[in-house]
């Protein structure tokens, strides 16, 4: 009730836990010839036109890039952001997430998506015996048919309470099951925490330190953060990843090259594969499709993004070797 609908400062709003910058920072270089947004046309579905300047600046943009070949072709900022500002993921960083659970099956930390989430989390089990039946890839593809009360902008649902509650501890004492795990597909976010959690359990790490460790410091990130829990200290893994704007691209990098960095296979090129690809399905509804914690194409052309509330997002392009960052806001800031 006071902090009303999540916006871009929110990561002032809750505690963070830091991860340290790479030794050696990595720099895209700024192409020779930069691209002109005011001669890049942006079309809708209902056949208008316009520009991609007035696009962002009609569309509450705090930043937008392009990165084609390794280069900077296009770079905007708003709102007083800077490449020297953090910004803010929200859902953006389930793909982050996503990342660390191939990495932590990679490592044997956990040993098939076919787990049950009990063996990281017994204590699920005092509330229902059944908790034992719902495996990591049902988190994973948000269909554990856990109980998700409350619509997203419900302030007394599980979504709040997720987000903005002090003790995720106290909230998993109250999970029930609504469903059978597998049979319903539901977007929420307490799927993603209980993974969180799992990760975190199974690399004997906290989120930051194990993608501190594993992926951010190898690809010659700067320092970021991960907003946290007041009471634990236990990251928000399902969002509030927060760091530069080029910091994300070279993640989306990392993705590009299927998951390897100076000769070095950080995420395994399967699992990159299995996270970003799906079938060619008819969804004339969506051009991107949820699937484990990205949105691939639904046209099998290849590329795919990372998603999150107040218009931030990652997109990437394999084919023409593309990437694009934008970050925006609820409302515009004076």
């Amino acid at each position: 009730m006071l902090y009303l609908r999540p916006d871009h400062h929110d990561d002032r709003k809750f505690p963070k836990s830091t991860l340290s910058s790479s030794e050696e920072i990595f720099s895209f270089p700024y192409a020779t010839n930069q691209l002109n947004p005011e001669k890049l046309i942006v079309s809708y579905k209902n056949g208008e036109q316009t520009n991609l300047l007035q696009l962002l600046d009609n569309s509450l943009s705090n930043a937008f890039l392009i990165v084609k070949d390794g280069t900077i072709l296009l770079e905007k900022f708003y709102n007083k952001y800077d490449n020297e500002k953090t910004h803010g993921s929200f859902s953006v960083s389930k793909g982050m997430l996503a990342s660390m659970l191939g990495i932590a099956l990679d490592k044997k930390w956990i040993k098939n998506l076919e787990e049950p989430i009990t063996t990281f989390i017994p204590e699920l089990l005092k509330n229902d015996s059944a908790f034992a039946k719902i495996t990591i890839k049902n988190l994973l593809e948000m269909n554990s048919g856990i109980r998700i009360k409350g619509a997203d902008a419900n302030p007394f649902g599980d979504l709040a309470k997720v987000y903005y509650g002090n003790n995720f501890f106290r909230f998993l004492k109250s999970l029930k099951i609504e469903k059978e795990p597998g049979l319903e597909h539901r977007y929420n976010q307490t799927d993603p925490e209980l993974l969180s959690l799992i990760l975190t359990r199974a690399s004997g790490m906290s989120l930051s330190q194990f993608f501190e460790k594993f992926v951010w410091t190898k690809i010659g990130a700067n320092i970021a953060y991960w907003n946290t829990y007041r009471k634990e200290k236990l990251e928000k893994g399902y969002c509030c990843f927060n760091a530069r704007v080029h910091d994300y691209a070279k993640f989306a990098q990392l993705y590009l090259q299927k998951g390897r960095w100076n000769e070095e296979q950080l995420i395994p090129e399967a699992w990159v594969n299995y996270t970003t690809v799906q079938e060619k399905k008819d969804n004339p509804k969506w051009k991107f499709d949820f699937h484990n914690y990205w949105y691939p194409a639904t046209d099998g052309a290849g590329d795919f993004t990372a998603q999150g509330y107040n218009r931030q997002m990652l997109y990437i392009n394999p084919n023409k070797n593309l990437i694009l960052f934008a970050s925006g806001s609820e409302k515009k800031t004076i």
